[in-house]
């Protein structure tokens, strides 16, 4: 457990430090156009968020999940980090899930929704 908290204090440190800093330089830019007095529809355009690109979000999550299936299986079977058959499982998921996502695209972008 302490090897756990002592790996996420810093991710989570750097992932604050880089929202905050983020947040900081959108309110300065906001402030510097409306100091500029920029048109309205400039400042909506530079300020509007980029759509979500949930196809990507799909598949790393099914990916995620297969690997910790395969994850769940190594230590179900008792089997040690330096097996090669631990590498042959993590590797067979991580593909199985990518397959998978190809054919749930190739499905729904043929007009078969499939989700």
């Amino acid at each position: 457990m302490e090897g756990i908290l002592a790996l996420s204090i810093p991710i989570v440190f750097v992932i604050t430090v880089g929202l905050v800093t983020r947040w900081i330089s959108d309110n300065r830019v906001r402030r510097e156009l409306i100091t500029a007095n920029a048109p309205a529809e400039v400042v909506a355009g530079l300020m509007k968020r980029p759509p979500e690109n949930v196809e990507s979000s799909l598949k790393w999550g099914i990916v995620s999940m297969a690997i910790g299936v395969a994850l769940a299986i190594i230590h179900v079977a008792g089997l040690d980090a330096d097996d090669p058959l631990s590498f042959g499982i993590v590797f067979f998921c991580g593909g199985a899930a990518l397959l998978a996502f190809y054919f749930l695209m190739s499905n729904r972008h043929a007009g078969r929704e499939s989700f």
